[in-house]
């Protein structure tokens, strides 16, 4: 915990400093860019710690660590994936007067963006302890307002419910379930050119 408290002392002091200061509980480096909001760009080897909002930079023998204040978005070579990932640095509000910026990758544009972050779980089996990677989504509205998405049907057509008969036929025609990233995206697509052609 005082470590923690440390790093976060250093963060609001300095978003950008020596990656000695911060303790990473991701080993995996991803060659990638980072587009910093006054649009420099720098590239390298990318270390990201999505539950920080952090991420650590090494290029040229020099290692350094951003936040989401500063960062525009970065983007990394996902080689298990054979694809590449990119998140982007978006405000959240966490109360009436507190926004802060969290990382995001964007999955689905449009009216209502679909987002998405990955979480880290811990579980017991055994006399182990097994960590696997999940995927957590969010939804962002025309607002810019970004909210946590359990993708259940009865969730999904409470939030499209300006046009919840068309995605309702739409998701029983094509045998969607929502809880499939696959098929959770086609419902934002649906969705979105519905409330589009519609204004």
């Amino acid at each position: 915990m005082r470590i923690l408290k440390t790093f976060f002392v250093a963060v609001l002091i300095n978003p950008c400093f020596d990656a000695w200061s911060f303790q990473s509980q991701n080993d995996s480096w991803y060659l990638g860019k980072i587009k910093l909001k006054d649009s420099t760009t720098l590239s390298g080897r990318i270390n990201y710690q999505l539950k920080y909002n952090v991420l650590m930079h090494k290029s040229q023998g020099q290692t350094k660590t951003y936040t989401a204040n500063i960062v525009d978005y970065f983007e990394v070579q996902d080689k298990d994936f054979k694809k590449v990932k990119r998140y982007h640095s978006i405000p959240v509000k966490i109360r009436e007067n507190k926004v802060i910026p969290e990382f995001f990758e964007v999955i689905i544009r449009g009216n209502m963006t679909l987002l998405k972050r990955e979480v880290q779980v811990r579980k017991r089996m055994g006399k182990r302890t097994v960590v696997s990677t999940v995927d957590r989504f969010y939804y962002m509205d025309r607002s810019g307002f970004v909210q946590n998405l359990v993708p259940t049907k009865k969730n999904i057509l409470k939030l499209m419910e300006d046009h919840a008969r068309e995605v309702n036929e739409f998701m029983e025609d094509l045998d969607l379930n929502p809880s499939k990233s696959a098929h959770l995206k086609q419902l934002f697509i649906f969705y979105n050119s519905l409330s589009q052609s519609s204004g």
